[in-house]
């Protein structure tokens, strides 16, 4: 078994590397088989090591959510307008035009307003 941050090799059942000092998970890595070649020898001498993990990118996690928060706030808005705010300007349009006495006006514009809703 070998440490997945060191590339130590580790005794069974180890739960922290005796190197780095970190956890090891309970499932053991497998290791990746490499060959170092040598420019003074003609030989090759395989080693074996710990595969790399690769490390988190916190600024593209941050991005990421400050973009789905945008996402969110954007899509809260317009539906808000679209299913409050739009509904109650029409309607307060058709109070004016029954309180200005134009009420065929705002009959059928409630009238409107009503059959939209459904």
């Amino acid at each position: 078994m070998f440490c997945s941050n060191c590339g130590k090799q580790l005794e069974d059942g180890s739960k922290f590397c005796p190197s780095c000092g970190s956890q090891i998970s309970s499932e053991p890595d497998k290791p990746i088989r490499t060959v170092q070649i040598s420019a003074n020898t003609a030989t090759a001498e395989p080693t074996t090591t710990a595969k790399e993990k690769k490390p988190i990118n916190k600024k593209a996690i941050k991005l990421a959510a400050f973009i789905s928060g945008g996402v969110v706030l954007l899509t809260t808005i317009i539906l808000l307008t679209v299913l409050v705010i739009v509904p109650a300007i029409k309607w307060n349009s058709a109070v004016s035009l029954m309180d200005d006495g134009n009420y065929v006006g705002a009959f059928e514009a409630f009238s409107k307003q009503m059959t939209e809703d459904k």
